[in-house]
């Protein structure tokens, strides 16, 4: 099997890049402070809920004749990432070291890219999952909780959603609502662009994330359908 990389959607392959070998993007480090108490037998160690960005470097060679230059343009910050050694995830790149390629024999450029990724790998292909029942039960898989996106249809008057006991409220509700929780925002779409709905929001909408494991998903009102996009990552 070829070893790729692909960026925000675009192969190495595609650009003449070739991988002798590829990584697995690793876990992150949980972070952790050390305490000395005077007079114990021993140090306090408490963990952080923050974990370490991942450093990673890839080290590729370009195919003799092809221009250095859409390399460049084809590796930056906040694309996403993903390696054929994991087909299945994404990382996301935080930062991008000086790259600086290097000739080898006649024609050809070795290239090293010097990484530094945000600590989750991410589910890639996160699909949208519709819910069926009132209060729904719904799987996270990944090891941590996530920040999902949902979306509500068939809006109107004053409607809630409930997840996990944390209840918001949206009053005077459009057909459509996006509640989405990365972003710590709730829209609608009205021609084409989002119009921001906060002002009509009540509750910890920033307490709406889904655990890893079992979670209960409930709704009020007059709604249409309730759907989550739920953004499974891992550490």
């Amino acid at each position: 099997m070829r070893n790729t990389v692909t960026i925000d959607g675009v192969s190495s392959a595609d650009i003449g890049l070739h991988f002798d070998k590829l990584p697995f993007i690793p876990s992150a480090q949980r972070r952790s402070s050390v305490y000395q108490i005077p007079g114990a037998g021993e140090d306090l160690l408490i963990q952080s809920d923050d974990y370490n960005d991942i450093p990673m470097t890839l080290n590729a060679y370009l195919t003799p004749g092809i221009d250095c230059q859409p390399i460049y343009n084809w590796i930056h910050s906040g694309s996403k990432i993903v390696l054929s050694t994991q087909p299945t995830i994404y990382g996301i790149i935080k930062e991008v070291g000086e790259i600086a390629p290097t000739r080898v024999g006649w024609a050809a450029h070795q290239f090293e890219f010097p990484l530094t990724l945000s600590p989750f790998r991410y589910l890639l292909n996160d699909e949208e999952i519709i819910l069926s029942a009132n209060p729904a039960y719904i799987s996270n898989a990944g090891n941590i909780y996530s920040l999902p996106l949902y979306k509500m249809t068939g809006c109107s008057g004053d409607v809630s959603i409930t997840v996990n006991g944390v209840q918001l409220t949206i009053t005077d509700a459009p057909s459509d609502i996006y509640i989405d929780t990365a972003s710590e925002t709730v829209y609608t779409i009205n021609a084409g662009a989002r119009e921001n709905l906060l002002s009509k929001t009540s509750g910890e909408f920033w307490n709406m994330a889904l655990n890893s494991g079992t979670n209960v998903i409930a709704w009020g009102g007059t709604v249409g359908s309730v759907s989550v996009k739920i953004g499974t990552r891992w550490v």
